[in-house]
């Protein structure tokens, strides 16, 4: 499964971690499923580049097929608590298709969230203040997609 959903019990932050190859039908699927009606969906999303997946198949038109998708989900989770919205890439090759996802969705004032951008998950746990627990979490859960 190249897009891989889960939670982080410790700090709530829901997970999408991309392995393999991400094809336009899964990355669209796992976001789709999204259930925002639940409490539980307005915590930190993490999307995770670990540095073996392969995003080619991912345009601009697959972009914008998920703001569409994402923008009603994101106005209703947003609209009970702030949470952030974070992408870690640890493969440059990637880095372009997340860098022109942050630049459309973060510059539209009508969508819900500006994504933050890590080059790694350090700097993005300390941004987000995880502490040591929830910091070996995530790492652990990433180690295990490996």
């Amino acid at each position: 499964m190249p897009v891989i959903r889960m939670r982080a019990p410790l700090s709530g932050a829901h997970l999408m971690i991309f392995s393999g190859r991400v094809t336009e039908d899964e990355l669209l699927g796992q976001f789709g499923a999204i259930d925002e009606t639940l409490d539980e969906s307005s915590h930190d999303w993490l999307t995770l580049d670990l540095g073996f997946a392969d995003i080619s198949e991912l345009s601009f038109d697959v972009l914008i097929k998920l703001k569409a998708i994402l923008a009603p989900k994101l106005a209703v989770m947003k609209a009970r608590r702030f949470f952030e919205v974070c992408i870690v890439s640890l493969r440059p090759l990637n880095d372009p298709i997340y860098m022109a996802w942050q630049s459309f969705v973060g510059e539209d004032e009508d969508y819900p969230s500006n994504p933050l951008f890590y080059s790694d998950l350090n700097s993005m746990c300390d941004y987000l203040g995880y502490g040591e627990a929830e910091r070996t979490e995530l790492f652990n859960l990433c180690a295990a997609v490996r």
